[in-house]
């Protein structure tokens, strides 16, 4: 569903530039989980279970 994805991954990148010291695999952790609890219409993990991290699990560097 195009919707959430969009939402999870616009989340995910703002969760990452608050927490720069989180590693990828914790920002999409806390991404997922602030879905399940805070958005009703998309707290089924049908929306948001099927992202998963594939290669280095690392920090972002983000430019200012």
């Amino acid at each position: 569903e195009t919707y959430s994805a969009k939402e999870l991954v616009i989340n995910l990148f703002k969760n990452l530039k608050n927490n720069p010291n989180s590693r990828i695999s914790s920002a999409l952790s806390s991404t997922m989980l602030d879905m399940a609890k805070n958005q009703k219409d998309r707290s089924h993990p049908i929306y948001w279970a099927p992202f998963v991290i594939v290669g280095k699990n690392s920090r972002l560097a983000f430019n200012k």
